[in-house]
């Protein structure tokens, strides 16, 4: 008789253990759903940012363009040297906002991937 119940309490005890390592499973792999959900909101949240940047950068090449054609118009009473400066200026900003635009490319890219 006391053979049998140290038996059943053996037994209750691994059944205890086996569910309390069930319910830790079912909890880790719960936590694990979550977290991929929520790299995959913040991916596209992400990539949603990234391509609102890029439309902007886009509109600011845009202007940079119009600007430099109308820099590169004569202007009476502008020294040859101020239209090089400015010239040279709006080259870097439209150099700039092209490198700009890759980077965002390159984001929106990579997001996609994921």
């Amino acid at each position: 008789a006391y053979g049998q119940s140290v038996q059943k309490k053996a037994a209750y005890q691994k059944h205890y253990n086996d569910s309390i390592a069930q319910k830790n499973h079912d909890d880790s792999v719960g936590r694990v759903a979550v977290l991929k959900q929520q790299q995959y909101d913040n991916n596209v949240a992400n990539l949603n940012m990234y391509k609102q940047q890029l439309k902007g950068k886009k509109a600011d090449l845009d202007v940079a363009n119009f600007e430099m054609g109308k820099i590169k118009e004569y202007h009476v009473g502008r020294l040859p040297s101020e239209r090089d400066n400015q010239i040279k200026h709006q080259d870097i900003k439209i150099q700039n906002l092209q490198e700009e635009i890759k980077d965002l490319n390159d984001k929106i890219a990579k997001a996609n991937s994921k």
